[in-house]
């Protein structure tokens, strides 16, 4: 938050997984990810709290049913992409964002690092397509690394060629499952996140502090003083 001075924040979230639109698709989307029942706890507690205390910090929620942060996200790219637009994510699916919209900046809060528009021409929804996402447990051609996948992606003859031997099918899904743009509620999840940057938010100390005890957030509760006070300048 202090490193990159922002205007403003919006959180995006996830619906649950045996939700999400993707899995009609593809059934098995994202499966593997199963974690300790009470890491999974831990994690929607955390969040649900998250949710509640945002507004008061002047953050807009955006959440959609059998949507994901992602989808939501690239809308509101898709709406701003003429303003300087920073995500925060460890997530490298957001890098055909970037690719897209050269105004947005991708941090990796785990790495430190940043990644901004690199004008190579290569889609890099192309190259999974190809190689496939490990992290949502979406398959890609056998014996078809991120190497090879690139090759693909620079060529559209060898594309043609390997479309000879190779069903073309697999491809067409992952760009389904991938390709953020062509989200089937992509209309509908523009208007939606107009919706929201509709409503008022503004920092709000008393409400913050009585949402906390409330909810008794420790951790929160007796550190709010600090840890909200240089937040608040930034409001």
């Amino acid at each position: 938050m202090i490193k990159f001075r922002p205007k403003q924040i919006h959180l995006f979230w996830d619906a649950p997984k045996e939700t999400l639109w993707r899995r009609k698709i593809y059934p098995s989307y994202k499966d593997g990810r199963d974690r300790d029942a009470d890491v999974d706890k831990l994690v929607e507690r955390s969040s649900n709290h998250l949710r509640a205390v945002a507004p008061y910090l002047a953050m807009r929620n955006y959440f959609v049913e059998k949507q994901e942060a992602d989808d939501l996200i690239y809308a509101f790219c898709r709406m701003h992409c003429r303003q300087h637009i920073t995500i925060v994510s460890s997530d490298g699916d957001f890098k055909q964002i970037i690719h897209q919209y050269p105004s947005v900046f991708l941090y990796n809060p785990l790495s430190k690092e940043g990644q901004a528009y690199v004008p190579d021409g290569v889609d890099p929804v192309t190259i999974k397509c190809f190689s496939g996402e490990s992290g949502d447990n979406i398959s890609g051609y056998h014996l078809v690394g991120p190497v090879k996948a690139r090759q693909l992606a620079e060529s559209p003859q060898k594309r043609i060629e390997f479309f000879k031997d190779h069903d073309e099918s697999v491809y067409a899904r992952n760009r389904a499952l991938i390709d953020l743009s062509v989200c089937p509620y992509l209309l509908q999840n523009m208007l939606y996140v107009d919706e929201v940057l509709g409503q008022s938010v503004k920092y709000d100390y008393g409400q913050l502090q009585k949402t906390v005890l409330e909810r008794k957030i420790r951790g929160l509760a007796g550190e709010l003083n600090q840890l909200v006070g240089p937040y608040a300048s930034l409001v």
